[in-house]
């Protein structure tokens, strides 16, 4: 039997074969960039702030039955929309709501890393019994201190209101949560609470509403 030629040649040859990289390294590299963090944000500030805005025109218009286009001084004419409500919930959900989301769903995304039901009961519990409550609370101060009213009266306001608040907040964002931890990707959770938040942003705005002063 004629024996193996290992002559240089074909040591060279076999040098150069083991330096080479697979085919498939040779391709350009054409995994998509990660999205850019500030434009993601503005993106949600600015979805964050139509929604809330929408939620407060919708309850103005639907359930406190007030005139789009200005009861024109009429009597027994509905009173007109107050633009300024409508601008202040805008505000909110753009410059308040919004950062806040899109940090607390990093955190919690970071702080609970198991995957499947367990990890979306983790996220849930962390979501609705530590931080919603505090939020809550917050949007209801925020929106009394632009009302007016003293910050001493404001936070009697919010103590008196929080727990039918909670309850309310419960209600929705429970199921709802539950359904964007356990399906909904993380880049767009940020985004599906904030068609949830149509909802609740009408609530938000009745529960809120400016009442007149107590004689």
């Amino acid at each position: 039997m004629r024996a193996l030629d290992t002559g240089p040649s074909v040591r060279r040859s076999a040098l150069f074969l083991s330096l080479t990289p697979p085919p498939h390294t040779l391709l350009p590299h054409t995994t998509a960039p990660a999205p850019n963090q500030r434009q993601q944000l503005l993106t949600k500030a600015a979805t964050s702030g139509v929604i809330s805005a929408a939620g407060n025109l919708l309850c103005q218009a639907a359930v406190e039955r007030k005139s789009l286009f200005g009861g024109g001084g009429a009597a027994g004419s509905a009173a007109a929309v107050d633009g300024r409500r409508v601008a202040l919930f805008a505000a909110l959900g753009a410059l308040y709501v919004a950062p806040v989301l899109h940090a607390w769903y990093g955190l919690l995304g970071r702080a609970v890393t198991a995957t499947g039901v367990p990890g979306a009961l983790g996220r849930l519990a962390l979501d609705q019994l530590a931080f919603a409550p505090v939020f809550v609370a917050s949007m209801m101060a925020i929106l009394a201190l632009a009302d007016g009213q003293a910050p001493a009266a404001a936070r009697r306001g919010v103590a008196e209101a929080l727990p039918a608040a909670v309850k309310a907040n419960w209600a929705l964002w429970v199921p709802a949560q539950y359904v964007n931890f356990r399906y909904v990707p993380p880049t767009l959770q940020v985004g599906f609470s904030n068609v949830v938040a149509l909802a609740w942003n009408v609530y938000f705005s009745f529960a809120t509403r400016p009442r007149p002063a107590s004689p």
